[in-house]
This record gives C-alpha cells, structure tokens and sequence, in this order.
C-alpha cells in the first residue's frame, strides 16, 4: 500500500491546500490588483507573471471572478428597480 502525505491536503475535497505564505501573497496581490483600472490591471498582472505566472494567473481569476459577481448584483438591482 502506498502511503501519502496528506498534512496540506484538504480531506473533505483531497485538493492540495495553499501553504501560508503563497495565500499571503495571493491576498495581497489580490487587494492591490482589485482596485486598479483595467489599464493598470493589465501592466500589474503582466509584472505578476514575470516573477510568478501561476500565481498571477490565480490571482487574475479571482479579481475577473470578484468583477464578474460585482456586474450580476448590480444587473439584478438595475432590472429590480425597472420593474418597479
């Protein structure tokens, strides 16, 4: 029988979970790159991924993810107060 290490892994979903220090980093990425215009987002990411690309990328989804759910909640108040 194969043995693993499981210590980073989460059981409920065996997905490796993110080591500290990289979530650190990718919250502070993201806190700096969620302000910025899409301008400055695309200078900011194309730094990001010259000095790690897999993490700029996580990064790029959750901002464009944030943005994405930022647009559905403000559709959905603009067709509720149309209709009222």
């Amino acid at each position: 029988m194969v043995s693993r290490d499981r210590s980073a892994e989460d059981g409920a979903t065996g997905r490796r979970a993110i080591p500290p220090d990289r979530w650190s980093r990718l919250q502070a990425l993201f806190e700096e790159g969620v302000v910025l215009d899409s301008k400055a987002r695309s200078a900011f990411f194309a730094r990001c991924r010259a000095t790690d690309a897999d993490l700029a990328y996580e990064v790029e989804a959750l901002v464009r993810a944030g943005d994405d759910a930022g647009s559905f909640i403000e559709r959905t108040i603009a067709r509720a107060l149309t209709r009222s």
